[in-house]
C-alpha cells in the first residue's frame, strides 16, 4: 500500500495458494483499514475479481466512480503479443467515524 494526499492506495493483494482461505488477506485489510482510519484517509483498491471484490466489500470498500484504474491496458505476452487484462473495478473505503 502507499499513501497519497487523497488517501491509502492497496495497489496489489495476492495470497500463494497453500495459504488461502486462512484469514491471510483480511489481516492486512484489517491493519490497512486501520492506519487508514487513524489517518483519517480514504483507501482505494482495485479488484479484478468477484472473490476479491466481496473480501474488499466486507471491509467497507464501495464502488469508486470516480477514480481510474492503474492497472496497465495490456501486458506482453512471452510471444510478443499482447493479453488484455480482466475488467478491473476500483473501489474506495471512507475512514471510520471516530
Amino acid at each position: 500500500a502507499a499513501r497519497s494526499e487523497r488517501g491509502w492506495h492497496l495497489y496489489c493483494l495476492a495470497t500463494r495458494r497453500e495459504h488461502q482461505r486462512a484469514g491471510c488477506a483480511a489481516a492486512l485489510l484489517r491493519v490497512l483499514c486501520d492506519v487508514a482510519d487513524a489517518d483519517g484517509r480514504e483507501c482505494f483498491a482495485e479488484a479484478a475479481s468477484p472473490r476479491v471484490r466481496a473480501l474488499l466489500g466486507r471491509f467497507g470498500f464501495r464502488s469508486a466512480r470516480d477514480a481510474t484504474p492503474v492497472m496497465p491496458a495490456a501486458a506482453d505476452t512471452p510471444d510478443g503479443g499482447k493479453a488484455e487484462p480482466p475488467p478491473t473495478v476500483v473501489l474506495m473505503r471512507r475512514p471510520a467515524a471516530g
